[in-house]
């Protein structure tokens, strides 16, 4: 383990991780520049230092005068006290408000054609759920769904792993993953389920049509119920060589991007 704040093992236990806040900071040139473009984001006031305002004023200074943001040109140590130590702030830091969460319209035909939603099943590193954001964006999904338990809150940490695609994809906050899993199958989803050994091979599926791909905690995986609603479950391959050495799968978030990529490829030759 380091000690950098983007290792979060000794901060997500805290109290601030785990309930909601209603404003936070925002630090990095992409996540800060994301959420200025993001219309639905309130900002109330943008840090930065000399340096970063002189080499990238058309995006900053220009888009906080454009949201009427107040702007204040401070020194590296200002922003780094209002953060975690050692936290990767690159010297700009934008003070916002929470998300609006958003409710999860349940019928296949008001998402696009043959949409693809994932599901996290009690994922909770924030910096795991900000990388599989943006892989979410990057890979064409609809939307994530994430439990509202034992799942981490919106904050400064998860939006620099999402690298500013927490502004841009559809977050949906659920109370209970297995009753919105069953509602999804009513309504036209397929529900496909990504855990170490699963039986199928994805090839063998037909996965053309609306689909929720669930995946699980990093250390559990997916629990018990969550494997029930699955109508089937896939493992990513890996080499002899690594089973060999004992590293029998990847991190959730790498195995998400891995299954995403694949789903893709798939759906376009067939």
């Amino acid at each position: 383990m380091t000690n950098n704040y983007d290792n979060p093992s000794k901060y997500i236990n805290r109290p601030r991780y785990k309930k909601k806040q209603l404003e936070y900071w925002i630090y990095g040139i992409n996540p800060v520049i994301a959420a200025i473009k993001n219309e639905y984001r309130v900002c109330k006031k943008l840090l930065c230092t000399k340096d970063v305002i002189a080499k990238h004023s058309r995006k900053l200074h220009d888009l906080a005068i454009e949201r009427e943001i107040p702007l204040e040109i401070v020194s590296k140590n200002h922003i780094s006290s209002k953060l975690e130590p050692n936290s990767r702030h690159q010297g700009v830091i934008l003070r916002v408000k929470s998300l609006p969460e958003k409710k999860i319209d349940l019928d296949s035909n008001n998402f696009t054609q043959n949409p693809i939603l994932l599901a996290l099943d009690q994922v909770n590193d924030p910096q795991n759920v900000g990388s599989i954001i943006r892989s979410s964006l990057v890979m064409g999904c609809d939307g994530v769904i994430i439990t509202k338990n034992h799942s981490p809150q919106e904050t400064g940490l998860l939006a620099k792993a999402a690298a500013g695609a927490l502004e841009f994809i559809n977050i949906y906050r659920v109370t209970n993953l297995t009753r919105t899993l069953n509602d999804l199958k009513k309504n036209k989803f397929w529900v496909l389920g990504c855990e170490v050994g699963g039986p199928s091979q994805l090839q063998n599926l037909n996965i053309s049509g609306p689909l929720v791909i669930v995946v699980g905690s990093e250390g559990k995986g997916l629990r018990p119920l969550t494997k029930k609603v699955c109508d089937a479950s896939i493992a990513i391959d890996v080499s002899k060589k690594a089973i060999k050495a004992g590293v029998d799968s990847l991190n959730v978030s790498s195995a998400t991007c891995v299954a995403l990529y694949a789903i893709n490829q798939l759906r376009k030759i067939s």
